[in-house]
């Protein structure tokens, strides 16, 4: 039976990680990685559960790496809209946000099941599954209404992004001291309840280093029934 795409992702991560070619984050502004985005931003016991989880993650992988998951940083992603850029004209946000916009008034709001922790090539996730299918929707319509603004994913993934949801706890940001005890760390977690949490809004953010990971810095969010100006 073929693997599935979590499944997959997570067969890579645990393999990148023994071998020690795992990914490592560096300036945004030479990888083009974190670029704006489309993100649902965690909140409430939620929002508890990953902090608490990404200081254990932390406290494991010790100085360096990137504690992603922790209050203010947490994030999952929809969709990648550019490579790393400080700013956004205010142009194409109003584009952005009214895709985001549409596609939350068609698809209404979204449920995913936090549950398990896992290994990606690049960092240590708390894994999410879509409850009803509503998720999948909504990334599917915001591609629609995006239309030519949403090239990026278009060049990057040649069969589409992977159909996960989940939200990094950790970016690997050097060498893993001690591989084998992040698998075990991690395996002891991997059916870990984490709680359910509905979405009725998306986050137009960039990003930026606040001394220990990278944060979103929201331009605008675009939620059922309005759209709100951000920071």
């Amino acid at each position: 039976m073929p693997l599935s795409a979590v499944a997959r992702v997570l067969a890579a991560g645990r393999a990148a990680v023994m071998s020690g070619g795992h990914g490592i984050e560096g300036e945004p502004a030479e990888s083009g990685r974190w670029g704006p985005s489309a993100v649902l931003l965690p909140t409430g016991d939620l929002s508890t559960s990953l902090g608490r989880l990404t200081d254990e993650v932390a406290e494991l992988l010790g100085d360096g790496h990137w504690p992603s998951g922790g209050p203010g940083r947490a994030h999952i992603t929809v969709r990648a809209l550019e490579p790393y850029a400080e700013s956004v004209p205010s142009h194409r946000a109003a584009r952005y946000v009214s895709a985001m916009a549409r596609a939350l008034r068609e698809v209404g709001p979204v449920r995913l099941e936090f549950r398990g922790v896992g290994l990606s090539p690049s960092g240590v996730m708390a894994c999410a599954t879509d409850v009803d299918g509503a998720a999948d929707r909504l990334r599917d319509r915001l591609g629609v209404h995006l239309d030519r603004d949403g090239w990026l994913e278009r060049a990057a993934f040649e069969r589409g992004r992977d159909p996960i949801w989940y939200c990094t706890l950790a970016h690997f940001a050097g060498p893993i001291a001690e591989p084998g005890r992040l698998v075990s760390w991690v395996d002891q977690r991997s059916a870990l309840a984490l709680g359910t949490a509905t979405f009725d809004s998306m986050a137009l953010c960039r990003w930026s280093f606040d001394g220990w990971a990278m944060a979103p810095r929201v331009i605008e969010s675009a939620s059922l029934g309005k759209s709100a100006s951000g920071g």
